[in-house]
């Protein structure tokens, strides 16, 4: 992430969760990726899915999981890699 990317990100991260607008929750959702090493950034990312519904469940979990699997690297059970 580039230097405005990272000041956008933290602006973004000191709203309250009601104050974000569609431009953050674009903004966040575009860069879900690169924010797996921001743990706190989860909770933002979520709210910012496209589809708030049964069908972006999957979408949904699958970004929750992969911050679990940056955050917690020891724990390989809920990445597919079962013994």
């Amino acid at each position: 992430m580039g230097e405005g990317d990272l000041r956008e990100f933290q602006a973004i991260l000191a709203k309250d969760d009601t104050d974000m607008n569609e431009g953050d929750e674009e903004f966040m959702w575009s860069k879900r990726e690169n924010l797996r090493s921001f743990p706190e950034a989860l909770p933002k990312v979520l709210l910012s899915a496209p589809e708030k519904n049964y069908t972006g469940m999957t979408t949904i979990l699958t970004v929750a999981v992969m911050y679990f699997a940056y955050t917690h690297p020891g724990n390989k059970t809920l990445v597919g890699d079962e013994r």
